[in-house]
């Protein structure tokens, strides 16, 4: 995977257009002269460069905070078994460090231009697995995004997991993952995950997900 997204960076300082660069395991994105990369689009650090650069930012522990990204990606629609393309557009807004050392604001929201129409999720959540499972569950019958997030050989970690791209991928072992209905089942095979994805990715080998498969559901 080696994909580049249009997007657009705003902060206090300004807006301006960048791109997103994805090799299905990190991020990148250049802005007012500084390369940053990251794995979550919350953990988005500085490459090496003058610290007079970094004034027009603001960090919190070392990542990218206060500030909002847009982009617009291609994603893959199965409709009624064809296979289509549509466009799936994003946006994260991170707030500002709070004492406590987290930030204050953490919004995800998405949305999906197919068919001539747009299916918005709410942006309630925080969270890229829900934002996007709202999407699927408003799209009629007979039509699947087609990404990890929708696979039925993918699942979290029950003790947590973060913003982006830490979904366990178990293709490498599909019998025994497909047999998972609980945690505990979970628990059984995690040592066996092929490895971790984004919630955006796809490769050959998807499988639709049923409703109530896995730990997950």
């Amino acid at each position: 995977m080696n994909e580049t997204y249009p997007a657009t960076y705003r902060d206090s300082h300004g807006e301006e257009s960048t791109f997103l660069h994805n090799d299905g395991k990190t991020l990148q994105m250049k802005v007012r002269g500084v390369e940053f990369s990251g794995e979550r689009f919350d953990d988005f650090t500085a490459e090496d460069t003058e610290l007079a650069l970094l004034t027009d930012f603001n960090f919190n522990l070392g990542d990218l905070c206060d500030y909002s990204l847009k982009w617009t990606m291609p994603i893959p629609i199965s409709e009624n078994g064809n296979m289509i393309k549509a466009t799936l557009r994003g946006e994260i807004i991170l707030g500002v460090p709070t004492e406590r050392g987290w930030i204050d604001r953490q919004d995800v929201t998405f949305s999906l231009d197919y068919n001539g129409k747009t299916f918005q999720s709410n942006g309630k959540s925080g969270w890229f697995e829900t934002e996007l499972l709202e999407i699927q569950k408003a799209l009629p019958p007979g039509i699947l995004m087609k990404a990890c997030i929708t696979c039925a050989l993918s699942d979290y970690s029950p003790y947590r997991h973060s913003l982006f791209g830490c979904l366990a991928c178990f293709r490498g072992n599909q019998k025994a993952y497909l047999e998972v209905n609980n945690k505990y089942d979970l628990f059984a095979v995690w040592d066996t995950l092929t490895e971790f994805v984004q919630e955006t990715y796809l490769c050959p080998q998807f499988l639709p997900r049923q409703k109530g498969a896995g730990y997950r559901g």
